[in-house]
């Protein structure tokens, strides 16, 4: 396990974008909280962007921002209506790319992106 550089910053700033993220059940949030905490383990900040709602259940309301095992988490509002038809689903997906890019923007210091596949639409960001 790798120390932050010196004067105490981290190496590297990453940000992960994703429609979900724990406590989020689905399985890609699992997998990219397992990346992003190895990642802080490591020295490096970690900024996740994820919706502020339930990707399943969009009635489940998360914090819209906390730090979770030492990673940043900013929810964005407006990007999970729920799977009832491909159309509210797009429209979410686009919601999430458009957000997420001024969110990212907003960033002092970003040294990688790495995206998931929820939405599909997110590597446009």
């Amino acid at each position: 396990m790798s120390a932050p550089a010196a004067g105490g910053r981290p190496r590297c700033t990453f940000v992960f974008l994703s429609q979900v993220y724990v406590p989020d059940p689905a399985a890609v949030g699992q997998y990219i909280a397992s990346a992003a905490e190895e990642l802080v383990a490591r020295g490096h900040r970690v900024v996740v962007i994820t919706s502020a709602r339930g990707y399943d259940d969009p009635s489940v309301r998360y914090s819209r921002r906390e730090t979770l095992a030492g990673v940043e988490v900013r929810r964005l509002p407006f990007c999970s209506f729920g799977k009832g038809s491909l159309l509210v689903r797009l429209l979410a997906g686009v919601s999430f790319v458009a957000q997420s890019i001024v969110a990212t923007l907003r960033l002092a210091r970003v040294d990688a992106v790495v995206v998931s596949t929820t939405p599909p639409l997110v590597p446009i960001a």
